[in-house]
Parts: C-alpha cells; sequence; structure tokens
C-alpha cells in the first residue's frame, strides 16, 4: 500500500487521513454496509460502537481494519462527530485513516442513531 497525499495539505495534517491509496491488485476485497452503535449511546459511544460493528464483520471473514481502505462516515450532526475524531484515528494509529467521506444525513432508520460508518477492504490471496 502507498500513501499518496498533496504536500502541506492542511487537512491531512490536521485529521491526518490519506487523500489516496494505492494498493496492488487482489483477489479478494470486502465491501462492509453501514454499521451503527447502540443508539442509547452518546456521540462517542455511537462512534466506537459502529466501529466495533465494522470491525467485527470485517473479522468475520478473515480481515482487520487494517485491511480498510475506503470509509463512508455518515452522522446527523458533523460538528459532534469531529469531535470524537480521536476515536477513529485511535482505531487506525500509526498509520493514517484510509479515505473516506464525511456526510451529514437528516436522519437514519432508527431515529436515535446518530452515526453509521461503512468500509471496504481488500487483501492478498
Amino acid at each position: 500500500m502507498r500513501s499518496v497525499n498533496r504536500p502541506d495539505d492542511p487537512v491531512y495534517a490536521r485529521l491526518r487521513f490519506d487523500a489516496a491509496r494505492e494498493y496492488p491488485a487482489g483477489p479478494h476485497q470486502i465491501v462492509v454496509s453501514g454499521q451503527a452503535g447502540d443508539p442509547r449511546s452518546d456521540m462517542a459511544g455511537q462512534v466506537a460502537g459502529a466501529l466495533d460493528g465494522v470491525a467485527e464483520v470485517l473479522g468475520l471473514a478473515g480481515y482487520t481494519l487494517a485491511d480498510v481502505i475506503r470509509m463512508g462516515f455518515y452522522t446527523t450532526d458533523v460538528e459532534a462527530f469531529l469531535a470524537q475524531w480521536a476515536i477513529v484515528r485511535a482505531r487506525f494509529e500509526p498509520a493514517a485513516v484510509p479515505p473516506n467521506t464525511l456526510a451529514q444525513v437528516v436522519r437514519f432508520a432508527h431515529p436515535a442513531v446518530q452515526v453509521e460508518i461503512e468500509a471496504s477492504a481488500v487483501r492478498p490471496a
């Protein structure tokens, strides 16, 4: 894997996630649908729970978070989510968070859910 980032990119410096990653072609890929934490939890608990869900589903197929190449973060409150970014960062340290999209949505199927996280991962044969 090779990280691709613009030199002096302030977003990379602040949030430390890669703009792009190049991977050698491989035969194994998995796409994990949006995972949510416990809707009774606060934002921090929901972020951690959603990441736990992603990791669990990946693990069932023999992958880890280190295999993740792309993520989607969907939240009802971008500012509250960004306040919990350290939880996301901690799951990927010392590497950068994979390339991702963060989008605000009006609501999820369960009205108390504040965040869903999806991921794509690859691994060699």
